[in-house]
This record gives structure tokens, sequence and C-alpha cells, in this order.
């Protein structure tokens, strides 16, 4: 084959209604498919492979389905009406998905799909035999099954988070059963059953107030043989949900060549330089990066985000962390990827600002692209033969969060104002979330972690500037 992996790319998309060939041609003399009806989907993420356009059909089939809700797992709220039929009701469209979830899915087939053409597999090769005892031999051959163990020996590696797994897995068992209504397969190589499912009430409220049904004390759902199974589960690693890298853990992640790399040093010091979320250091625009030498030396930097609770927020950075990003900026390879983003979106488009991280198709970065480099950094060190990283991205920003509470703790009298300070520079919700860190950081010399005090002064040096 000339290539193994497929490509993904986002594209202007018209899903318009009543399609039909313009009369006039153009320079090539072909005749242009124009609609009725447009209806523009903007960065729909298609999925290609020149060899394989059959599956790729497919799968971009089930995904502009899913998006319109003409295939859906769920009904559509706000179509249903107590006063309609039950035949009316079942002619309606089922719940759409927003574009981000549908480029969230089209990730895990296209993972699928690659997996099907290094191993050259098809999934249309299913059983077409009823399933029973005899033919479960047979029907650990198909190619769905086949993926399911790749998945877990990658679980079992602890190279995949098991709810990321599951994830990917159900994607993949939706995609069939979609392929089974649609008439692509005669048969569905895993067993699919309809079971009552329990529900508590959540509350007293509930109890009181919800009308008295046959439905009530239950659910129907679709229960499926095809799954990760919850023993290959792997254990928390991160006590109370905080627990941040001591010195040589983080001196072991970062010699590694994965943290070398340009953009993967980036992504971990925008989290234990500055505590940014693997999903906010992507939000990062050029527009946000200054060079600090045209700066004077008591200047604030600031970088302006979405932060979890969804309201814009500036997050004051160090000196140093952005004479890093701006540097970032200079390299040629970030030049060419610029380039390729303002060849397609424009210079100065408001819509599509150019975003400091930008993948090799012009694009920004996914949320996750953070956050993976922990992944790739433990493949690096299993096939290296050393200590594979236990802690995650998130633990860098944990390693931020407890080190900046010391330093506050050490340096502001006020407890209140360390509080405030810490919740502030963190962006928590609750306040609950920051007296984890300041417990923790409480700790006079936490012996199971170690302080890192050659870095934690010129790290937190500007909160005292910023008072």
């Amino acid at each position: 084959m000339s290539c193994k992996n497929s490509s993904r790319y986002k594209t202007r998309f018209n899903l318009g209604a009543v399609a039909y060939l313009q009369s006039s041609v153009d320079d090539c003399g072909l005749r242009n498919v124009i609609y009725k009806t447009d209806d523009y989907i903007e960065n729909f993420p298609f999925i290609f492979h020149a060899e394989h356009l059959d599956a790729c059909c497919e799968m971009n089939l089930f995904l502009i389905q899913r998006l319109k809700g003409e295939y859906s797992l769920k009904k559509n709220k706000r179509q249903t009406s107590d006063s309609w039929s039950q035949q009316y009701a079942a002619t309606r469209k089922g719940e759409p998905l927003d574009i981000k979830t549908i480029e969230s899915i089209s990730k895990d087939l296209k993972l699928f799909l690659d997996f099907l053409i290094e191993n050259d597999l098809s999934y249309l090769e299913v059983i077409a035999a009823p399933i029973s005892e005899s033919a479960h031999a047979d029907v650990s051959q198909m190619p769905v099954w086949k993926y399911q163990r790749y998945l877990v020996e990658r679980v079992k590696r602890k190279d995949l988070a098991w709810n990321t797994a599951n994830r990917m897995i159900r994607r993949v068992r939706e995609f069939y059963i979609w392929s089974y209504h649609r008439g692509s397969i005669g048969k569905l190589p895993f067993e699919l059953e309809l079971k009552a499912i329990h529900k508590k009430k959540s509350s007293d409220y509930d109890v009181l107030f919800s009308m008295p049904s046959a439905n009530q004390t239950a659910l129907q759902a679709w229960i499926s043989n095809l799954t990760i199974p919850k023993k290959f589960k792997q254990k928390a690693v991160k006590p109370n949900g905080l627990q941040p890298f001591n010195r040589s853990e983080l001196a072991s992640l970062l010699n590694t060549d994965t943290a070398k790399h340009p953009t993967n040093s980036l992504f971990l010091k925008c989290a234990y330089l500055a505590g940014f979320r693997s999903f906010e250091v992507v939000q990062i625009d050029y527009n946000e990066v200054v060079n600090p030498v045209d700066h004077p030396r008591n200047a604030v930097f600031k970088i302006g985000l979405v932060r979890k609770q969804h309201l814009p927020k500036p997050i004051n950075i160090t000196r140093t962390l952005m004479q890093k990003l701006f540097d970032y900026t200079t390299t040629a390879s970030w030049k060419t990827r610029r380039k390729k983003h303002e060849e397609k979106y424009g210079v100065d488009n408001p819509e599509h600002p150019l975003p400091l991280f930008i993948n090799k198709s012009g694009e920004r970065m996914a949320g996750t692209s953070a956050s993976d480099v922990i992944a790739y950094v433990r493949k690096e060190q299993r096939e290296k033969g050393l200590p594979v990283l236990e802690r995650g991205y998130h633990d860098l920003r944990a390693t931020f969060g407890t080190y900046l509470a010391i330093y506050l703790i050490e340096k502001l009298v006020d407890t209140r104002r360390v509080r405030t300070t810490l919740r502030k520079w963190l962006g928590h919700e609750s306040m609950k979330t920051t007296e984890m860190y300041i417990d923790f950081a409480k700790v006079s010399e936490p012996s199971e972690f170690g302080a890192m005090h050659e870095w934690v002064e010129d790290i937190y040096k500007a909160v005292r500037e910023t008072k």
C-alpha cells in the first residue's frame, strides 16, 4: 500500500437539500452540484484514504447523520410532545450533535480505520451464522474483536486510559449498529440486548413530585458484550485528586526525547509553570503573545483564556514563560504552519484567529494534544526499558498549584488573601478545591514529594509584582 494511515481534514461542507447539476460547465468541462437550499457546515472532519474510499464514505455518512440527528442514540427532546402520536414521534429526527462532538467521533473512527488498514482487514467482514457457543471462536477473529483486543493490550500497558478505550470501542460499536440498520452488513459481530436499568432517585424532591408511571423505576438500555472489561481498569494514581510531581519525577519526564520536542516542551511548561489545563493550552492565540524584551522589567504578562467555568479570564504568567511562547513563534516550523492557517482563513480573520499551537494541516491543535504528550512519554520509557511515569498531565497543574500555595503561605500573612490569590490564579470554581492545595502545602517538608526550592522562587516571584 502507498500509505498505511488514513488522513483527517476539516473543510467547509454543504449539506443542502434538493441537489441538482448546474447547467453550465466549469473550466474543466465539469458540471457542479448545487442545492436549492444551502446548509454549510464549517470544519466538518472528513476521513480520507485513497485506497479505502468505500469505508471512508460510510464513516463520513455516519458522521453526517449523527451531526444532523438523522441517526441518533437519543430522542430529540425539543421535538417530543406527549400530545403527538407514537407513529408521528417515531418519524422525527433524533438529537443532533455539535461539530465538536463529531470531530471527536471522527478521531476514534479514523483510529479504527488505521487499525484495519495496517492489518489488512475490512469492517464488512462479519459472521453470517447466529452467535452461539460453537461460533465464539469464529467471532473472536472478526476485525472488531481484534480491535477490541488491541485496545485491551494498550490499556494493560497503561498507554491508554480504560475510559478512553471504552469510548473508542463504543463509537466503533455504534458505527456497526448504524451499518446494520443501513443494510451495509447483514449481521452484528457482537451481542446486543435490551435490558432494564434500575435508576435511583436523585433526591427526595423527585420522589415527592414526580408523576407515577410504569417505567418510573427502570430505564431501557441496549447492553453489548463488545466493551473493555472493567477488570482492566487502572487504579487511580492521584489520591484525593491531587498528586504533584517530585523533583526526580519531573526530571525523568523532562529528560525524555518526547518532552524535548519544541511543541511538547511548551505544552508541559504551560502546565507546571502556569497551571494551564490541557484544553486551555491550545486556546492561546498568537495575538496574546508578546516579546518581553520590548517591555519593562516590572511588566505584568497575561494570557486571556476561557477557563473551566466558561468565563473569559486573563491569566498571569511569568516573563520566562512568555519569552518561551514568543521564541516558539520565531521557529521555521511554526512559520510554515502559520502560512497554512492564513491560506485557509486569511489574515486577521476574527472568526478564525491565528492560534499559537497549529497542527500540520494549519488548524488549531485539538484540546487533548497537550495531555497526549504524557502517553507518548510513557511509550518512549517502555521502549527504552526505563521506569514508566505514573503521573498525568493534570498532575503538572497540581505541581504548580501546590508550590504556588507553599509560596503564598510563606510570603503572605493574611489567610484570606492566600485563598483568594490561589483561587484566582488556578481558576477554581469551588473554594473546596483551593483548600485541597492549601492543606497539602501546609505540610512543612513533604518528604514524599520534596520541595523544589530551586525553581519555586523564580517561577512565583511574579506573584509579588502583581499584588
